[in-house]
């Protein structure tokens, strides 16, 4: 129920820092806390679909996902 640690969490399923990796439970989490506000999460799911041998590598999603990020730090 709070946006930024569901960011952090998310983060950490991502990296696989202190538990096993899962980028679909972590791409979920990214896009739940992207929609409540945490903008760091656009830049979460660009780096998470820029991972090349990922699952979820979509180049087109990262850059879509990063141009997110920028409009919102600009």
């Amino acid at each position: 129920g709070y946006p930024a640690a569901s960011f952090g969490l998310a983060t950490a399923y991502f990296l696989g820092e202190g538990m096993d990796q899962d980028v679909l439970r972590a791409e979920t989490m990214f896009l739940e806390s992207y929609h409540q506000g945490v903008v760091w999460s656009a830049r979460g799911l660009a780096l998470l679909y820029g991972e090349v041998g990922s699952d979820l590598y979509n180049p087109d999603k990262s850059i879509l996902w990063e141009d997110k990020f920028n409009e919102e730090n600009n």
